[in-house]
């Protein structure tokens, strides 16, 4: 978890494990809080009920604090990614994954307002390249006018729960 990010209860960890003991990574839910911990709501990016590393090709639709990932299929940040390492570091554990569980619970509370939204464009910047890398230069080209496309018909907003 980053700076600002907390396990939503103090059994989230054992709920989590709970659901299928022994997969590669498990997913959930993640509540937006404001600077001053005024809950905003569920993300507004739903959870897909399936995941896989391709998942991401149309953004990041789970929050990096609501994946818990098993140690051996990670490697290091890669740190030329100052603002969205977080991104790549999940789509290669992702790749080495035989089984990824949705929890269908929330797991994770998450404060707006981190560096990546202070250097919003160049997280953005970051994040293409990232999926450049991943899933190639001209379809993340093609899939960021969807994401454009996407975000344009769904202003900022939070699910409600």
């Amino acid at each position: 978890m980053n700076s600002g990010d907390t396990l939503y209860t103090n059994d989230t960890v054992a709920k989590v494990f709970a659901t299928q003991p022994h997969a590669d990574i498990y997913y959930g839910e993640t509540e937006v809080y404001s600077d001053d911990w005024k809950k905003l709501g569920i993300r507004r990016h739903q959870t897909p009920e399936h995941f896989t590393w391709r998942g991401f090709k149309y953004g990041m639709n789970i929050g990096h604090q609501a994946i818990y990932i098993k140690r051996s299929l990670t490697q290091p940040y890669d740190l030329s990614y100052q603002l969205s390492s977080d991104i790549d570091w999940i789509i290669r554990a992702a790749k080495k994954a035989n089984t990824i569980v949705n929890t269908h619970q929330l797991v994770a509370k998450f404060r707006e307002g981190g560096l990546s939204k202070k250097k919003h464009f160049r997280s953005l910047k970051e994040r293409f390249w990232i999926f450049a890398k991943h899933y190639g230069f001209i379809p993340t080209l093609l899939n960021h006018l969807v994401i454009g496309l996407r975000r344009g018909l769904n202003l900022i907003g939070y699910k409600q729960n």
